[in-house]
């Protein structure tokens, strides 16, 4: 039991359901288990999104406000809510008004701790540029964004680098885990998958195209999640005639995921932008090959031509094509990286110890460097 619980509200433009939102719901439960009080503010709702926040965030969650205030209200909003909610760490998570109602909130809440996370090298890295002095601290997931933060004038001390994590576990249960030889058997089709956010980040218009050029093969494509090009990918598909290949499923809960991945023998993750993906480490602990673009942090997930493969930033589809192609004809490449990707997800830290990290960084007491927690969450 914490003997010194925080009231901690988490600042989030949306409930989409992606990586950044399931830290956000793992370390939010974790904070309550801990005897905390994590709170909540949308402080912008796409119109897109439907009310999600049931699936993710009303069970962790001690408190749910959503600030539709105009802009120039936005900032007297939110600092009612810090005031009402007793809140002590305030944590962001995505773009928001808040950043620029930080030195306003700041004047106002003198000890109120302020920390953000940074997930790829795109997003927020300007906003982190111009709004470190009132940041206590920037949480980042890859080496990359550590030195994308420094070159542009952050203060290393205001940088912690925490790897986020998988509940291995829930992938890793060998009821879940497929065989990676039966890719390609005689008398089956292959199935292809797209696990992620329907949005331009992570390019699933790519992963149509791929599956146009690869029409003639007995190859299934399915696609799991949802976001704002989801009515763009549903009118490629019916554009295409693609109804028989592409099997849209939408939105899938997270609890039914492991039962996805048993049905692919491959995963595709062509992201134009990204961070530390999570479908990457999921899909690896489910013993499912990956083949995903060289973006972001995905390097330090997968060692190329051995625990995945890697394609080269920005290349066309043709080239994924090449990558399937090759995997669907070589079953010790795909015994390979199924099974050293798999065991890379067995030797990484754990969800508990990341979130243990990731508490300690929100209080403000980051562990020492050499401690046992810290070098197990920075292990390949």
């Amino acid at each position: 039991m914490n003997d010194n619980p925080k009231h901690i509200l988490f600042v989030m433009p949306h409930l989409a359901f992606g990586g950044a939102e399931r830290v956000a719901s793992h370390l939010a439960a974790y904070l309550r288990g801990q005897a905390h009080h994590p709170a909540l503010v949308i402080a912008r709702q796409y119109s897109w999104l439907p009310d999600l926040k049931e699936d993710w965030f009303d069970r962790v969650m001690e408190t749910i406000v959503r600030i539709d205030a105009e802009p120039a209200n936005w900032t007297a909003a939110l600092l009612r809510h810090i005031t009402e909610l007793e809140a002590s760490v305030l944590v962001l998570v995505g773009l928001s008004p808040v950043y620029h109602a930080l030195p306003v909130i700041r004047r106002q809440c003198p000890g109120l701790r302020v920390v953000a996370f940074q997930f790829n090298e795109r997003e927020l890295t300007e906003e982190h540029r111009i709004y470190a002095a009132w940041l206590d601290l920037i949480i980042v997931e890859g080496r990359n964004l550590v030195d994308l933060l420094v070159d542009s004038g952050v203060d290393p001390d205001r940088i912690a680098l925490i790897p986020s994590a998988i509940d291995r576990d829930k992938f890793l249960a060998r009821e879940h885990a497929i065989s990676a030889t039966r890719a390609g058997s005689v008398g089956r089709r292959t199935a292809v998958g797209f696990v992620g956010r329907i949005d331009p980040a992570k390019d699933p218009l790519m992963f149509v195209e791929i599956a146009t050029l690869l029409r003639s093969r007995p190859i299934d494509f399915i696609m799991a999640g949802d976001g704002p090009l989801e009515s763009d990918v549903r009118k490629a598909i019916h554009r295409r005639r693609l109804e028989r290949t592409v099997r849209y499923l939408g939105r899938v809960g997270y609890d039914l995921m492991p039962a996805v991945y048993a049905t692919l023998d491959i995963v595709v993750v062509p992201s134009r932008i990204d961070g530390r993906p999570q479908v990457v480490q999921e899909a690896q602990a489910a013993g499912v090959p990956v083949i995903a673009a060289d973006v972001g942090s995905i390097r330090d997930l997968i060692d190329n031509e051995n625990t995945g493969l890697l394609c080269p930033a920005g290349c066309g589809a043709s080239t994924y094509v090449g990558q399937i192609t090759r995997l669907l004809a070589d079953a010790d490449l795909r015994r390979r990286l199924s099974e050293q990707g798999r065991r890379r997800i067995e030797r990484s830290a754990s969800l508990t110890a990341t979130l243990e990290l990731y508490t300690v960084a929100l209080l403000g007491r980051m562990p020492d460097k050499s401690s046992e927690l810290f070098l197990a969450a920075h292990s390949p």
